[in-house]
């Protein structure tokens, strides 16, 4: 008998025990299952939200491209001038777009807009600011991108058109919708084509419907798609795609034909450096940098650049693997109880010219089978449950922030992944009971005693390892939800509980003067300060956020350090109960003065351990690039005397390094441009 045939005869065969053994085979299935659906739900988020490609035409082709300093740095933000320089002499590419992320106010849309759940979703209408009768304007996610952008990406509209030369002459703003956008907040108005909006108070045209989770460049779908020509007119400012210096956009190739990324890299660095000499020669560009190239992703730095990203992979994978193994030893105990019973049938099948090694392929085919079965169930249920996970965190995002887009479709590498850890999973689980099982069968009845006493030590190591794997797993997995209680239970240093976080941004039209918003934001905190049951309002940047650096240094001890900074106004701390242990508070005339600080407590003792730092003398400013070498700090700010010291809060860094951070006085001209925290009695 040929090969394939007794390969057939071998399936037929484990199919009909399998049937007759129905109860055992289910709860083989459902063991193997379990563990196969961790592993294949580990892998297909790594791949939807990890190691997703580009969304365009071929993503293979698609490249992301930065620059790396002589320092290390990796600069992945370019200005417009330079984005054409490299666009139009670049020859390794076949196609060079520019994009970038922003956030405006979508205003005069009229009734298209959902207007009960656009109040409901703000902080100012959940304070009964904003009626839903009244609410008009909106914050809104949108992509700028370069006129080549679609067609780069080799992606059509839906409906209407995408950006081409004869779009930008005949129209002064044209705008492409997300169909994401269009359907959750405009609930997919049919003459949605050729209506009008107001981003930043400008007139802008729908001429296009962006594809269904079409996300280009980015991670989530926008709210729309803007060229790059209107960027000036969208925030005021004529010198917007001039001035070199103003580096905003990330770059993204298409490979020509042919052309590897190595040969498009040592390209784009000659241009690179042919472009230092046209910037400042004091600005990060003018510096000397290397052309850096890598497969196409929504993330601005490769993944290796993402510091512990490796780390939490590996022991997710690890887990999940574990898991595998437990199941896996669980099935072989099932399969070693299961070959004891049929140790006539496997005598009789020896004794009628079977040989051993037929025996345990059988026995394994039987195993493979179960393993088939079991991948197919958790492929299906873990599809389930990720798309129902998708779907769940996609809806809970505002749609000021866009639509998070996560496929979690099963493709052909999937299919490969499940099938060959579906595969190995059955075979190793019922390898050791069917060498086992066969081993009883060729054994004299004499040395029976002897077969049952090897059976017995082997189904003692299969229950040993799983136990012991279990165990692993319950110890990490108690770690974890230890640490997780800790981390909610820890105490922040600041009350939080009736403190909402009120953020607000004015349209980027003209009439909308530094005075008028001014004007317009004490009013808002007049009106906000008046309603029932608050007790506090103060403008600052949101507690325990990741604000930004600065180094400081002090000018009597020469100490240096990097904290984080925030501008406050004289009540912050009051509104947000954070104690002052020394010194005192702002005061109105900090404002005007503005040389006036206040410390952490944890920052007081980095300065100045186990001194009074009241009084002292610090100089807060800008470092430079030397920031990865923290023993050559440049401060070069101005010096600030030090009036106070706050109790530390903490942020995100389990470790606490966020609690050191400094506070400044927040000036009338920023007043308009930070958000407000309002105090509630409940």
């Amino acid at each position: 008998m040929i090969v394939p045939e007794t390969m057939l005869y071998d399936l037929r065969y484990a199919m009909r025990m399998l049937r007759r053994n129905a109860g055992s085979t289910c709860v083989t299935v459902v063991a193997l299952a379990l563990g196969i659906g961790i592993n294949t739900a580990v892998f297909t988020a790594y791949k939807a939200l990890v190691a997703r490609p580009l969304d365009g035409r071929s993503p293979a082709e698609l490249v992301n491209l930065a620059l790396i300093r002589d320092s290390g740095l990796i600069d992945y933000a370019f200005s417009y001038p330079d984005y054409k320089a490299y666009r139009d002499s670049l020859h390794s590419f076949s196609g060079m777009i520019a994009f970038r992320t922003a956030r405006v106010t979508l205003s005069n849309a009229g009734s298209m807009i959902n207007q009960r759940t656009a109040a409901e979703e703000s902080a100012m209408g959940k304070l009964g600011l904003l009626p839903a009768a009244t609410r008009n304007a909106e914050f809104a996610n949108v992509y700028f991108v370069s006129e080549n952008y679609f067609k780069v990406l080799g992606v059509s509209a839906m409906r209407g058109r995408t950006f081409d030369q004869a779009v930008m002459e005949r129209l002064a703003a044209p705008v492409l919708i997300s169909e994401n956008y269009w359907k959750r907040r405009l609930d997919g108005d049919p003459a949605i084509l050729g209506r009008t909006f107001h981003l930043n108070g400008r007139a802008v045209t729908v001429i296009g419907i962006a594809p269904h989770d079409f996300v280009g460049t980015g991670i989530g779908a926008p709210a729309f798609w803007l060229p790059l020509g209107i960027e000036p007119v969208i925030n005021s400012d004529p010198q917007w795609l001039l001035d070199r210096e103003n580096r905003r956009y990330r770059l993204f190739g298409r490979l020509a034909a042919g052309v590897r990324m190595r040969h498009a890299q040592a390209e784009m660095t000659l241009i690179a450096d042919h472009l230092r000499a046209l910037h400042d020669p004091q600005s990060e560009p003018a510096k000397r940098a290397t052309a850096l190239v890598w497969p196409g992703s929504p993330f601005p730095l490769p993944l290796r650049q993402y510091r512990g990203l490796e780390l939490v992979i590996l022991l997710i994978v690890a887990a999940a693997a574990m898991v595998l193994a437990v199941a896996c030893a669980n099935v072989g105990s099932l399969q070693l109880a299961r070959s004891r019973s049929r140790e006539n049938e496997l005598r009789i099948r020896m004794s009628l010219g079977a040989s051993r090694r037929r025996l345990i392929r059988q026995l394994v085919t039987e195993t493979a089978l179960v393993g088939l079965v079991a991948g197919a169930l958790a492929l299906l249920f873990t599809w389930g449950f990720l798309k129902l996970a998708a779907f769940e965190l996609t809806g809970a995002l505002p749609p000021e922030y866009g639509s998070l887009v996560f496929d979690v479709t099963p493709d052909l590498e999937i299919f490969a992944y499940v099938s060959v850890i579906s595969l190995l999973a059955g075979m190793l689980s019922g390898l050791a009971p069917a060498m086992e099982g066969s081993r009883s069968a060729i054994l004299s009845s004499s040395r029976a005693s002897t077969s049952s006493v090897r059976s017995r030590r082997l189904q003692d190591l299969l229950v040993a390892a799983q136990v012991a794997l279990s165990l692993v797993l319950l110890i990490a997995a108690s770690m974890f939800i230890r640490s997780s209680i800790h981390a909610l239970r820890m105490p922040t240093g600041y009350d939080s509980k009736h403190v909402i976080d009120v953020d607000f941004q004015f349209p980027g039209e003209p009439k909308y003067t530094a005075q008028l918003q001014l004007a317009l934001t004490h009013e808002l905190q007049r009106r906000i300060a008046a309603l029932p049951g608050v007790t506090g309002i103060s403008s600052a940047g949101p507690p325990g956020d990741s604000r930004l650096r600065t180094g400081v240094l002090s000018r009597e001890d020469k100490a240096e350090a990097i904290l984080r900074y925030t501008y406050v106004e004289p009540n912050y701390f009051q509104t947000l109960g954070i104690p002052l242990i020394l010194g005192r508070g702002f005061r109105l005339r900090d404002r005007q003065a503005g040389r006036t600080v206040i410390v952490s407590e944890s920052a007081a003792k980095q300065l100045w351990p186990g001194q009074n730092p009241i009084g002292r003398s610090i100089r807060v400013g800008p470092i430079d690039e030397r920031i990865h070498q923290p023993s050559e700090l440049l401060v070069t700010g101005s010096a600030y005397q030090v009036v106070g010291v706050a109790r530390d809060k903490r942020g995100v860094e389990f470790d606490g390094s966020d609690s050191k951070e400094i506070y400044l006085p927040l000036t009338e001209a920023q007043l308009a441009t930070r958000p407000m925290l309002v105090r509630t009695r409940s």
